[in-house]
């Protein structure tokens, strides 16, 4: 090899020890980017099987019921079945509407006779109705 080679080629290992730690920086932050995507795609994947086969009843007896729940209590107090109360807020409630809205006929009525049961399933829904968002 020639002087200038080698040269050259010490310069060029000198500069990658030198840089190594923002290359790794690069690499890292291009890896991050390409895994938040894949996780955003499955998610979105997820939120599609979940809500794919749905019914969606405009006018069902569990609607009319769940609506009239959500109307009376508006943000405020809500009075359960079981007695107990909850200061529930406007985001509760479109929460747990948008879940209502994703369920299919029997779940809706699974569903809205566990929410106006009790404080604590309402609490529940919510949770759950938070979570499903997230995946979305």
């Amino acid at each position: 090899m020639t002087l200038t080679k080698i040269l050259l080629k010490n310069g060029i290992k000198e500069m990658i020890s030198e840089n190594e730690d923002h290359f790794k920086k690069n690499i890292e932050y291009a890896l991050s980017l390409k895994l938040n995507d894949s996780i955003r795609e499955v998610k979105n994947t997820v939120s599609e099987k979940l809500f794919e086969n749905h019914t969606f009843t405009k006018n069902s007896e569990e609607l009319q019921e769940f609506v009239k729940f959500t109307q009376e209590a508006g943000e405020g107090k809500a009075i359960f079945q079981d007695g107990s109360l909850l200061n529930i807020t406007e985001k509760q409630i479109e929460l747990v509407k948008s879940l209502f809205e994703s369920l299919n006929a029997k779940n809706r009525a699974h569903m809205v006779k566990e929410v106006l049961q009790s404080s604590a399933k309402f609490k529940q829904h919510v949770e759950f109705a938070e979570k499903i968002k997230g995946l979305q």
